[in-house]
């Protein structure tokens, strides 16, 4: 059993966006999603968080390509992408997706599992 490493960030802005992490994962997606604020992370990361409009659910992305859970009071820890970005996007279909936003999801996906 691997053990959880915990990394403490904080809130540094909430003013500039910046799209470059969700862009590089998920372009196709990117217009269903509102950036939040960015995370200075104690390994020297910065992570934006994004929303998405319709689950809520949040995707931290790093600009050095990691993804991250929130575990609250300020720590994160490194995430598999694809999971991520199924617990962010899976309840979408009850929310009312179309068709065609569930197929980008399911490439969006596949394409995080193969990295």
């Amino acid at each position: 059993m691997s053990k959880r490493v915990v990394i403490p960030g904080k809130a540094v802005q909430g003013e500039r966006p910046e799209w470059e992490p969700l862009i590089a994962i998920a372009e196709e997606l990117v217009g269903e999603f509102m950036w939040m604020f960015e995370v200075a992370m104690e390994n020297g990361d910065s992570v934006h968080a994004y929303k998405h409009s319709d689950t809520r659910r949040y995707l931290h992305l790093g600009e050095s390509g990691t993804a991250y859970r929130y575990l609250g009071d300020g720590s994160y820890e490194g995430v598999d992408l694809a999971g991520l970005l199924d617990e962010a996007l899976s309840s979408w279909r009850h929310l009312g997706a179309i068709a065609g936003q569930l197929a980008v999801c399911e490439r969006v996906i596949a394409r995080a599992e193969r990295r």
